[in-house]
Parts: C-alpha cells; sequence; structure tokens
C-alpha cells in the first residue's frame, strides 16, 4: 500500500491565526480572473530582464513535501515556467520534517542554505523565522495591489514590526476523514451528519465506534504535535468573534478558561480509549497511515490529503465532515483553515529571481489550477475553488458547504512554537496522568514567562 509519509508534521508547530477570510465574496467570472492573474504576472514581468538578456541563475528550494505528494507537481512546474521565461533554474530538494525546523534554525544561525523555503503559515512559524533573521520581508519586494489580492498574510506578517516574511501557495480547511465501511459497521450513519459536529454529537459518534469494537481515532503524540493541534482547532470555538481568540494565546495567561476545560475534555477523550492505542509513542509522520490502514476510522484531514486516502483506500470509502467545535461559542459555526507557506531566506544572493519564483507559484494561472485540482483553495484571491472543476464529489461537496462558512485560522498560537519544548515534554505525562490539567497549563505559562 501506498504509504502517505511525513506530510505535514511541524504543520502544527505552527499556526498563527491572526486573521480569518471567507472564500465567498471573491468571485469573478473565469475569464476576468484569467486576465487579472495574466496582468499580474505580466506587471512582475516588466521589472526583470527577459531570458535572452539574463544570465543563469540557479536557486534551491527545500519544502518537506516527497517526491509523491502532489504538490511537487506544482512546484516543478513553476520552476519550469520561470526557467523558460527568466533563464533561472530552481531545484527543488525535499526535506525530512522530522528534523526540518532544526536544519531552519541551523541555516538562521549560520545565514547560509536554500535560497527558497517551505514553511508553515500556522503557529507562527514563518513569523518565528522572520524574527530569527532567517527570511526576508518581503514588504518592498510585493505591490500594493499584490498584497491585496493574497489572503491569510497576516499569518506570515510579524504583528509587532508588520514585515511580512512570506505568503501561502495554498491553503486547506481543517477536516476530519471518516471511513464509511467502518461506521456502517457501528451502525453510523454518515448520511445524517450535519456539516459541523458539535462536540457531544463527535462524542456520540465516537462512543458508538469504541462500543462496537473499533478504535475512533488516530492518534500520534511522540513529538507532543498531536496536542498543540487541539490546542489550536478547539478553543477558538468557545468565543464569539475572530478578535477574541488572540487573548487565548497570548494576551492573558495559558493557565486561564477555556484552555483548563479544553485540556480537561482532551484527557476525557484519551481516557475513554478514543485514541488508537499507543499513539504516544508514534511519530505524526505516522498519522496519515493508520487512517489508510484502517486502524481508526476517524482522522485528522485536509481536502487535498483526503484525496490521497481515496486514492489510496478507494473513493466511495472516505468521507469528510469538518472538525468538530469543542465550545459553542459563535466561532463554533466557522471553518479553521490551514496553510502552506514560502518565503525568501535572507541570506540569499538572489532574492529577486527567488521572488520570481514565489510570485509564479501564487500568481500563474496554470499553478493555480493545479493546487485546485488537489484540493488546496486559491490564495490570489481573484479566484475561489467554484471558479475549477473538482472531480471527486466528496471534496466538492464539502468546499461547497464550507465556501459558505466563515473561516480561521487554526491558532493564534505564537506560544504553541515559540514554547514547544514544554508542550513536547509534558503533554503525553498529562494525558498518562502524571500530571494535571493544571500542572500541564503552568508549565507552558513558566516557559512564557521565564522569556519575557
Amino acid at each position: 500500500m501506498k504509504k502517505i509519509l511525513l506530510l505535514l508534521v511541524a504543520f502544527v508547530l505552527s499556526v498563527s491565526i491572526v486573521a480569518a477570510f471567507s472564500l465567498s465574496g471573491c468571485k469573478t467570472t473565469a475569464a476576468t480572473e484569467t486576465t487579472a492573474a495574466t496582468e499580474t504576472t505580466a506587471a512582475t514581468e516588466t521589472t526583470v530582464t527577459s531570458t535572452e538578456k539574463r544570465a543563469p541563475v540557479t536557486l534551491e528550494y527545500w519544502t518537506v513535501m516527497q517526491e509523491e505528494n502532489p504538490q511537487m507537481k506544482a512546484f516543478k512546474r513553476a520552476a519550469e515556467i520561470v526557467k523558460e521565461k527568466y533563464n533561472i533554474t530552481v531545484n527543488i530538494v525535499p526535506k525530512v520534517e522530522n528534523n526540518y525546523r532544526d536544519l531552519l534554525t541551523a541555516s538562521a544561525m549560520s545565514q547560509s542554505g536554500a535560497d527558497i523555503l517551505f514553511e508553515w503559515t500556522g503557529l507562527a512559524d514563518m513569523i518565528t523565522s522572520g524574527k530569527q533573521g532567517l527570511l526576508l520581508p518581503l514588504n518592498n519586494y510585493l505591490t500594493k495591489e499584490e498584497i491585496e489580492s493574497l489572503a491569510g498574510l497576516s499569518a506570515c506578517t510579524d504583528p509587532d514590526t508588520k514585515d511580512i516574511y512570506g505568503v501561502m501557495y495554498a491553503y486547506n480547511y481543517i477536516a476530519l476523514a471518516y471511513n464509511k465501511e467502518l461506521l456502517k459497521k457501528a451502525d453510523i450513519d454518515y448520511n445524517s451528519f450535519p456539516s459541523k459536529w458539535t462536540y457531544d454529537e463527535f462524542l456520540s459518534v465516537c462512543d458508538k465506534l469504541k462500543k462496537a469494537g473499533i478504535t475512533p481515532m488516530s492518534f500520534a503524540n511522540q513529538e507532543g504535535v498531536y496536542s498543540v493541534w487541539w490546542d489550536s482547532f478547539c478553543p477558538p470555538t468557545y468565543v464569539d468573534k475572530i478578535e477574541d481568540i488572540a487573548p487565548i494565546y497570548q494576551q492573558t495567561p495559558i493557565y486561564k478558561e477555556p484552555f483548563i476545560t479544553f485540556l480537561k475534555n482532551f484527557k476525557d477523550f484519551y481516557d475513554k480509549g478514543y485514541y488508537l492505542d499507543g499513539g504516544g509513542t508514534i511519530s505524526i509522520g505516522e498519522l496519515w497511515n493508520q487512517f489508510i490502514d484502517e486502524k481508526a476510522a476517524l482522522s485528522v484531514t485536509f481536502p487535498s490529503i483526503t484525496g490521497m486516502y481515496m486514492d489510496a483506500m478507494g473513493v466511495e470509502k472516505v468521507g469528510l465532515i469538518e472538525f468538530p467545535a469543542m465550545g459553542n461559542g459563535e466561532l463554533s459555526k466557522a471553518n479553521p483553515i490551514f496553510g502552506d507557506g514560502i518565503g525568501i531566506a535572507k541570506y540569499t544572493k538572489h532574492p529577486e529571481e527567488a521572488i520570481l519564483y514565489l510570485k509564479t507559484l501564487i500568481f500563474d494561472p496554470e499553478i493555480i489550477k493545479m493546487f485546485a485540482a488537489m484540493g488546496n483553495a486559491p490564495v490570489y484571491n481573484k479566484y475561489t475553488m467554484a471558479d475549477f472543476p473538482i472531480e471527486n464529489s466528496e471534496i466538492a461537496k464539502f468546499f461547497e458547504k464550507h465556501s459558505k462558512m466563515p473561516t480561521y485560522y487554526e491558532g493564534h498560537g505564537f506560544w504553541t512554537k515559540e514554547y514547544n519544548e514544554p508542550l513536547v515534554k509534558f503533554s503525553n505525562m498529562f494525558l498518562a496522568g502524571d500530571i494535571t490539567a493544571e500542572q500541564y497549563a503552568q508549565e507552558i505559562e513558566k516557559a512564557i514567562t521565564s522569556k519575557k
């Protein structure tokens, strides 16, 4: 069976939801949008030397996406385009996710490495890298029109300096995949599922699965990553407005509500046996395989990853539902989203050429269409997913429902990246019962206050 290894690991060691946006309301006709994209690309081209006049330049792009990941096709096609247009060669180098953060930290310290860098836009990874001196601020490289046309820039922007350290090249809704056959065995009617479960509805489904002898949820928390996902996706559902999210993570201590209630629910879920047994010792990179190998009926996913599930398991076996809401605030009715990003190394000797690759990846209509076909929503807001045919009916139905709902980034969690060490250290201790929810929260708070 085709394995999906290490697709998004530190994804979740990485999120900053300083803003939200809706896919609806950005719609234009396909012809107008194509023209707009072409004009943007043409405007960029006028500022650079043509292929005939430009000396050849070779750049290196590090990404955690491995060769089997569909995104690699888009990366390589974008490289072909800049080669044809500007005589720029971009060598795309897959890196292992387990040590990718270490590689970036080493590059920041030595001011050497790749010219173009993949970065997660969640949990503040890109902002953290920018503050470390790794990424080049793009404020002077993007036009006012380009900045206004891009979704999710706030997730890449230092809230203090307003430096833009990168862009999202694609984003996805956070969702849960479910195995239709396993649900049928537990006598669960997935056809009656709402667009989004409340937490009680979610627990009811998990309870029925458990009683039927089926493990409800995949689980891989060796590095503490999985617990960070829940830290990021669930607390915003307790509040009413986007502006209310930041205080949960940044402006007040972690040792508070709703964080304590969330942690207790997380532990309760674990104690009921709803997670795959032994997941505390399993690397996050194996999470996707747990669902493919049918070890669990449910798994955290995104539309693009779900397409890979369907390729491996069969289209008719996999369904999608919005990530459950633990709280009952107004944002419990909203979509959490996640974005893959790209930045330019501050030390590169070829920033102008690197920017051309970045802009091709996010503005070129052909590349946008390639990402959309994978289930990745465009960040260039002249397009919506409605502009692209989605062959998979389950994914198409998911996008149709959720494009009409408000969205928010999965966490304002600057602390979840900056203070990841205590999260890794204490999350499994907490689940094992070695420390309480209060002690877990206090340990995170200690790490924060000790650095201030």
